[in-house]
C-alpha cells in the first residue's frame, strides 16, 4: 500500500452522462479507479487507486465540468459545446459521520467529523450560452445578515436581491 497527499483548491465535477447532482459528481470524483502497474516487489499486475479526503477544509469549491470538447475524426478541428444537462443541489451539504455524501469520502481513521455540521452555499457563477466561445457570465452570491442570508445576483453593473432557491435553481 502506498500513499500520497495531494492538495486540492477545487474539485472538478463530472456532469451529464448519469450525474445530475452535486453528491453524484462527490462521488465520481472519489470513485475507485483500476490501474494496470507492474510491481517489483509481489508482481502484481493491477491495483486500485483510491481517493479520501484527509483534511476538511474551511470552504470547498466545486467546478461543473459543463463544456465537452469534441475533436474531428482526423484531429484537424477541435470544437467545444456546453453540456445544458441540469444539476441538481441543495443550499447546504450536509457533513456527517452517518449522512450525507462527504462521510462516504472522507478518511474517517484520519479524521472525525463533527455532528451537525454542513457546508453552505455562498456563491454561484453561471454561464449563460451554448458554447464556450460565446456566452455571459453572471454571479450569485450571498451575505449573512445576523441569522439571514441574504442573496444577491450580480449582472455586470446591475445587482439585484434574489431568493435563495433562485440562486439555487438559476445554477441547476
Amino acid at each position: 500500500r502506498r500513499s500520497h497527499t495531494e492538495t486540492y483548491l477545487h474539485l472538478s465535477l463530472e456532469i451529464g452522462h448519469n450525474i445530475s447532482s452535486i453528491e453524484e459528481g462527490i462521488r465520481a470524483f472519489f470513485k475507485p479507479e483500476k490501474r494496470e502497474i507492474k510491481c517489483e516487489k509481489c508482481f502484481c499486475e493491477t491495483a486500485s487507486q483510491t481517493t479520501e479526503i484527509t483534511k476538511l477544509p474551511r470552504a470547498m469549491l466545486f467546478h461543473l465540468k459543463r463544456f465537452i470538447v469534441d475533436v474531428s475524426p482526423d484531429y484537424t478541428s477541435i470544437s467545444y459545446r456546453k453540456d445544458q444537462s441540469p444539476v441538481q443541489f441543495e443550499p447546504y451539504l450536509e457533513v456527517d459521520e452517518h449522512f450525507g455524501v462527504l462521510s462516504e469520502v472522507v478518511a474517517t481513521n484520519e479524521i472525525a467529523l463533527p455532528r451537525n455540521a454542513r457546508y453552505g452555499i455562498r456563491s454561484v457563477v453561471n454561464h449563460i450560452g451554448s458554447s464556450a466561445s460565446c456566452g455571459h457570465y453572471t454571479a450569485d452570491a450571498h451575505r449573512s445578515y445576523s441569522t439571514s442570508r441574504q442573496w444577491l445576483r450580480f449582472n455586470d453593473s446591475y445587482v439585484s436581491q434574489i431568493s435563495e432557491q433562485a440562486a439555487v435553481d438559476n445554477a441547476a
